[in-house]
Formats: structure tokens, sequence, C-alpha cells
């Protein structure tokens, strides 16, 4: 199970820690791993998305992801 973890000038918005928790208790009871995806300047977020239960954490770390764009962050 995957979460897509937004994060706007560094800083995780609330929505992704929410929907960590609510995944996290998932995950559980379908016995699989939680992932979540983290893009952009993302130094020293991904210990927070461990707190709220992360088993693995993919960071895509670029300056030209920095700034959410969506054409950026599709590709």
């Amino acid at each position: 199970m995957w979460v897509f973890a937004e994060q706007h000038g560094g800083k995780l918005s609330d929505i992704p820690l929410e929907l960590m928790s609510k995944a996290r208790r998932l995950a559980d009871t379908l016995k699989v791993k939680l992932s979540a995806i983290l893009l952009g300047a993302v130094e020293g977020l991904a210990n927070k998305l461990a707190q709220f239960g992360a088993d693995k954490i993919y960071l895509v770390e670029h300056p030209l992801l920095e700034h959410y764009q969506t054409n950026s962050y599709s590709r």
C-alpha cells in the first residue's frame, strides 16, 4: 500500500499524515507493508512519515521538484 506524501515548501501537509494513520490500520488489517512516496526538498521529512507508520519511504530529491508542479510531479 502506498501513500503519496505531498509537501509544500519543505513541510508535509496535514492530509498525508491523516492518510498515513488510516493507511497504517488498513495495511495492518490486510497484512501488507505501508510505503510513503515523497518528492521534492524532503530533508528531514522521512522521519515524520516513519513516525506515522511508514514501513518504507521512497524519496525523490531534486531541485526541480522543490515546488509542486503537476507536470514535473506526474513525470
